[in-house]
């Protein structure tokens, strides 16, 4: 009889430790798509940076740059 339950036990466990692992494993296949993702965007990102890097270097900095201003002509009027 105690035997029974012992083995009624063990399998419930095992049956659960199953379900968990199964679970598990979905959660680290969407973690690591996840980080994928992030990992290409960060390439991305500097990418563009060491783009943005030579630019600055081939153009001398500010040279060439026109900085524009919105002037300041009253209240915009838009029509309803």
């Amino acid at each position: 009889a105690a035997l029974g339950k012992a083995r009624l036990a063990l399998t419930a466990l095992l049956d659960k430790r199953s379900s968990e692992a199964e679970t598990a494993g979905a959660r680290l296949t969407d973690l690591h798509a996840v980080t994928e993702e992030v990992a290409r965007e960060a390439g991305d990102l500097k990418s563009l940076m060491d783009r943005i890097a030579v630019l600055r270097t081939e153009s001398g900095g500010l040279q060439g740059m026109t900085v524009v201003t919105a002037e300041n002509t009253g209240p915009a009027m838009y029509p309803p």
